[in-house]
This record gives structure tokens, C-alpha cells and sequence, in this order.
């Protein structure tokens, strides 16, 4: 995990990102 983060930190923060995204303020989903 932490290769990944120093290999590529735009991947993983954008998954991260994703993740945040797709359960939402909301939380409806």
C-alpha cells in the first residue's frame, strides 16, 4: 500500500477520493 502511495499518490488519492464520492454527504448510498 504505502509502494502505491509513492509510486503513484494521484492513483490513491483518487480512489480515496472515488470512495468519499460514491457514499456522499449524504450518505444514501
Amino acid at each position: 500500500a504505502f509502494k502505491l502511495i509513492v509510486t503513484d499518490p494521484d492513483s490513491i488519492l483518487d480512489s480515496l477520493t472515488r470512495e468519499v464520492k460514491e457514499i456522499g454527504p449524504d450518505g444514501q448510498e
